[in-house]
């Protein structure tokens, strides 16, 4: 996969966790190069996570973080079902990010 076409994927990654159309291995195989587009790029990102998640360990949001500092990472008392739970609170985390990152684009335009 080349890196403009993980660029073209990455916003649909990052939102929901995996490609559909690719398996769970597929997807391990690729962090390298997914990791590289964020330590490179530094795109705005908003990780939303359940803390209490079996499958992706709060430690997998938290290496966000590592590769873009500038990530935000928020973790709500739920598991891996989120937005089942927590529909309200992370929706309202997703307008308080997009808000503040288009209103930041649009002072800089």
């Amino acid at each position: 996969m080349t890196l403009s076409l993980l660029q073209a994927q990455a916003p649909r990654v990052i939102l929901s966790g995996f490609s559909p159309s690719n398996c769970i291995k597929d997807n391990v195989a690729l962090y390298p190069k997914f990791q590289e587009y964020l330590r490179v790029k530094q795109p705005s990102l908003l990780a939303v996570w359940g803390k209490n998640d079996p499958f992706f360990l709060p430690a997998g949001a938290e290496a966000f973080k590592r590769d873009n500092p500038n990530a935000e990472v928020h973790f709500y008392d739920t598991g891996h079902f989120a937005l089942e739970t927590h529909l309200q609170e992370i929706a309202g985390a997703i307008r308080d990010f997009l808000g503040r990152k288009l209103a930041s684009k649009a002072t800089t335009a």
